[in-house]
Formats: structure tokens, sequence, C-alpha cells
């Protein structure tokens, strides 16, 4: 599952300056929330014939946190001179 759009929810996650399960500072780490979720529904409409096309999230425990009105995709593409899938 790929994310086309999101509405809400900002589409990446910045964890940059958190601690993880450890104590040590992240310094690289950046989620795509979007695509996480994405893939979650992907598990539910199934990949062959099971006929459901369209999955709706809700309860998503970290909305608060994430919540952007103003949010795009846009920031999930990558710089076109950072990007090693693009031509």
């Amino acid at each position: 599952g790929t994310a086309i759009g999101c509405s809400g929810i900002s589409p990446i996650w910045k964890r940059v300056g958190e601690k993880d399960l450890y104590g040590r500072e992240l310094e690289t780490t950046e989620i795509a929330t979007c695509d996480e979720l994405a893939s979650a529904a992907s598990l539910i409409m199934g990949q062959a014939d099971e006929g459901l096309p369209v999955v709706v999230i809700r309860g998503f425990n970290a909305f608060d946190t994430l919540r952007d009105v103003d949010s795009n995709i846009k920031s999930v593409l990558m710089p076109k001179e950072f990007d090693v899938f693009r031509n």
C-alpha cells in the first residue's frame, strides 16, 4: 500500500531529538506516517479478489501529535538531488 494523499495529519512524523527506548537521542528518524497507515490498510484490503477497494482508518493514536490541517503529500517527496530512485 502507498499513500497518494493525506488530510488532517502530517504525512511525516519527525522524531529527531526524541529519545528511543534506551534513552538515546534520535538523530535522523523520520517516519512516513501516511505510508505506514496505507500499508496497514493494504493488509485489510487484500491483494487478490477480496473486493475491498477502500479502507477508512479511525482512531489513529498519534493523531493529536500529528494534527496538521495545512499538510499535504508534497512533504513526503524527496528533492530530486537526494532521490536515488528518480531519473
